[in-house]
Parts: C-alpha cells; sequence; structure tokens
C-alpha cells in the first residue's frame, strides 16, 4: 500500500510539473487545424514556398516553408493534359517558369512535364521539377496548402483527396460567389474553400464574411490596391475579432493586394492591427520570428501586468493612480485579445512598464508623520470614525445619568 501511494505521488509530481512546463511547448505543436479556429496567435502563410531558397511551387520549397514554420503554404495548381494535377504558376507563360517553348502545361503530358527543369531563384536552371499535386500533400505534415487557380477542377481535386484520406489538408481558394461557395461544399463535405472578396461595397464585403461564417469557412480573404478600401475599415474588420472562429487573412506578398502595404513588420502590424490574423508573406522567416518575438513580448507583458496589478493605488498620488490604471486597461486589452501585433504588445508594455517605474507615493497636499503616509483623504475618515465615537461615548453617559440620579437618592 506504501509503495501504491508513492507511485501515486510521484504520478501526480509528474503531471504536476508538465502542467507547469509543458503545456506552453505543447501549445505550440498544435495541428494547423485546431490553429484556423482558435481565437488566439496569428497564422504564418508563406506564398509559393520558401521562395528565398527554392523555385517557388517546388517540392523543395514547400518542405522548406513547413520546416521554417509556415502554417499554411499557398501553391499553385494546374492540371497537365493527361489529367495529372501538379504544382506550377499557370498565370504565366510556362517558359517563364521552366526551361521550354511550350506556354502551357495542359500542352503537355506528365511524363513530358516531369522531364523539364526548373528555373532557380536566380533564373538558371536547376535541378528541381514540377511535382504533383499528390506528392505535395503527402510531403507536408504539419502545414495545410492553400490551392490556388484550382476552383475549375475542383471536382477532381476532391477526388483524389478523398483517395488520399485528406481532404483536410487543403483549402481552396477562390473568387467565386459566397453562394457558389456553401453549394459546392455542402456537397463535398471535409474540404475547406477560402473565398476573395475584390470590390469596394461595405455591405457586400461584410455579407461575404457572414456567409462563409455562417457556412463554417475558418478563413476569408479581402483584397484591393486601394489603401481605403471598406475591407481595410473598422466597419468591417470588427466582424472579424468578434466572430472568434473565422479569421481574414492579408495577402502581404503584393502591394496590389493590400492597399499598398509593406510585407514587413510594418504592414504585419497594420493589418493585425486592423483585425487580420493570418498574414501571408514572401518572407516566411522573417515572419515566423516576428510571431514568435510577439509571444515573447505578450508573455513579458502578462509578467508585468500580474505585479502591477498587485500595487496599492491607495498609497499611490492620484497622479500616479491614474497613470498606473491607463496603463493596465490597456494591457488588460492587449492580452484579452489574443491577436494583438508586435507593435501593439510592446507599445502596451512600454506603458505599463513607465508608469510602474514612476510611481509617485506623496504627491504635494499628503503629509508625511512617523513614516506613514498621512493623505487628506486619511484624516477625513479619522475625523468621522472620531465623531461617531465621541456620538456613542455622549449616548452612553446620557442613559446612565438618570440611574446615576435614581442611586444617589435612594443613598441619602
Amino acid at each position: 500500500m506504501k509503495n501504491l501511494t508513492k507511485i501515486s505521488l510521484a504520478a501526480f509530481a509528474v503531471v504536476f510539473i508538465l502542467s507547469l512546463f509543458g503545456l506552453t511547448a505543447f501549445a505550440a505543436d498544435r495541428p494547423v487545424e485546431e490553429k484556423l479556429t482558435d481565437a488566439n496567435g496569428i497564422l504564418a502563410v508563406s506564398h509559393r514556398g520558401d521562395t528565398a531558397s527554392f523555385p517557388q511551387n517546388s517540392l523543395e520549397a514547400v518542405k522548406s516553408a513547413e520546416k521554417i514554420g509556415a502554417d499554411l503554404i499557398s501553391v499553385s495548381v494546374g492540371e497537365t493534359a493527361d489529367g495529372v494535377l501538379v504544382l506550377c504558376d499557370t498565370s504565366v507563360p510556362l517558359s517563364q517558369v521552366c526551361k521550354t517553348d511550350k506556354t502551357s502545361i495542359n500542352e503537355l503530358d506528365f511524363s513530358a512535364l516531369s522531364g523539364l527543369s526548373l528555373y532557380s531563384i536566380d533564373k538558371a536552371v536547376s535541378d528541381y521539377k514540377i511535382p504533383t499535386l499528390e506528392d505535395a500533400v503527402n510531403t507536408v505534415d504539419n502545414s495545410l496548402l492553400i490551392l490556388d487557380n484550382a476552383w475549375s477542377f475542383r471536382d477532381d481535386i476532391y477526388t483524389l483527396l478523398k483517395k488520399l484520406g485528406k481532404e483536410n489538408r487543403i483549402l481552396l481558394r477562390t473568387d467565386a460567389s459566397s453562394k457558389e461557395i456553401a453549394e459546392w461544399t455542402k456537397a463535398n463535405p471535409g474540404l475547406f474553400v477560402i473565398g476573395v472578396y475584390k470590390a469596394n461595397i461595405v455591405f457586400n464585403a461584410i455579407s461575404h464574411f457572414e456567409r462563409l461564417q455562417e457556412n463554417g469557412q475558418p478563413l476569408v480573404q479581402y483584397q484591393s490596391k486601394n489603401y481605403f478600401n471598406v475591407s481595410f475599415g473598422s466597419f468591417v474588420t470588427n466582424r472579424f475579432s468578434a466572430s472568434g472562429k473565422t479569421r481574414a487573412i492579408a495577402a502581404m506578398y503584393s502591394p496590389d493586394l493590400c492597399g499598398q502595404r509593406a510585407d514587413s513588420c510594418v504592414g504585419w502590424d497594420e493589418m493585425i492591427e486592423r483585425g487580420y490574423s493570418a498574414i501571408e508573406t514572401n518572407c516566411i522567416a522573417s515572419l515566423v520570428n516576428y510571431i514568435k518575438a510577439s509571444q515573447e513580448a505578450r508573455d513579458g507583458l502578462s509578467s508585468l501586468y500580474q505585479k502591477a496589478k498587485s500595487t496599492d493605488t491607495a498609497l499611490l498620488s492620484s497622479v500616479s493612480a491614474k497613470n498606473l490604471q491607463t496603463a493596465l486597461t490597456k494591457a488588460d486589452t492587449v492580452l484579452q485579445d489574443g491577436k494583438s501585433s508586435l507593435g501593439e504588445t510592446e507599445s502596451a508594455f512600454s506603458l505599463l512598464n513607465e508608469s510602474m517605474k514612476n510611481l509617485a507615493f506623496h504627491a504635494s497636499g499628503d503629509i508625511q508623520k512617523g513614516g506613514l503616509n498621512i493623505t487628506a483623504g486619511k484624516i477625513v475618515a479619522a475625523i468621522l470614525v472620531g465623531a461617531v465615537l465621541l456620538a456613542g461615548e455622549i449616548y452612553v453617559f446620557k442613559m446612565h445619568k438618570p440611574r446615576r440620579k435614581k442611586e444617589k437618592g435612594k443613598t441619602h
């Protein structure tokens, strides 16, 4: 029995320690499917894979982006003459992608296409080949793939994914209407679709989000080259934070898609603060580092917030108490948000840290005596307490006075 008790205590200790030190690591390793509908964190989306090191849409670019830490990787998909789905940018002539005189992949069977070599990032002929969609789907373990230019052969994609049992590893992206998306996903369950809105009509932009949210889609996208497009305004973006489960993705890899904002921490900060919580970039390594730095800043803010909350504001001057409360309110807003930007988090930390450093315990009008901080409010309180005690004494004295007279009369 003693041994059993020791084992139970040891097991409890292990679980307790893991709960202290392991939960953060576990949360970071959660499947992307869970992160999609989570209220916390920013999703890192790599545009065409790790294009800083490998040709876009290559299997190596996809593998590298996943290794760096991309939650999602967008790739362009096309179909060969014999119906094989491959990763290839079909928006440009094939001759710009690899060494060939052909203009489109649908002019070639896959056997011929697979022998072509992709151009490297410096436009030299490389050893990298055009991969099949099946190879790409089987390559990724932790990331999800976003498929572009694929809506026209979505049924073929769905058939392939059903065969592989990986419908939940793919998101199709299209500018089809939300009604068409809803009808197709209802008939083909298990596969998510990102609906893209490109216009500038506020009520249509809102209904675009609401319809896709009702359809259970985890991501929606707005894009425009106009900085002041309604999709970037609070009347629309307020819906993103309120929804909790449907995120908005910002295509930062092209200025014409994000209102001419920069694909850097400056642009990411602004779009995140506007409510976008999935960032698609050409700089995946930098974005992953940005997100890590945001989490570290958030942890630091949380620690300082707990310390600041324990400060006894009754001992502070009115100015210090007001400044501290303002900083605490801002910090609480950032911590409650769950998707705050690095800049916003650092700003809240700086404000709170400054208010803590400049605490003043004795403002003008305070009286310092005997090591105690005696303020006007405390003096008034003391006078009121004294008045109550005095009134009590007078009352007791009056109650006992008649009794003393009677006792004195008996004595005489």
